[in-house]
């Protein structure tokens, strides 16, 4: 189990999970189980919703 605290536009969201997949060097994968505060689910709902409308670049680095 794990605890994911994302930091975004003045707002904080807690949110508890497990990893369910591992990537070194790249990512790792999440399963969401619940938010700490009941406001998180609105919260990152709203920021997907912003980073959505962001202008896309053409290419996607990973940095190791």
């Amino acid at each position: 189990m794990i605890t994911v605290i994302i930091k975004a536009n003045d707002a904080e969201i807690n949110v508890t999970g497990k990893t369910v997949s591992s990537h070194p060097g790249v990512g790792m994968g999440i399963a969401f189980s619940g938010f700490l505060h009941q406001e998180g689910e609105t919260r990152l709902k709203a920021y997907i919703d912003f980073l959505a409308k962001q202008p896309r670049t053409e290419s996607v680095a990973v940095f190791h």
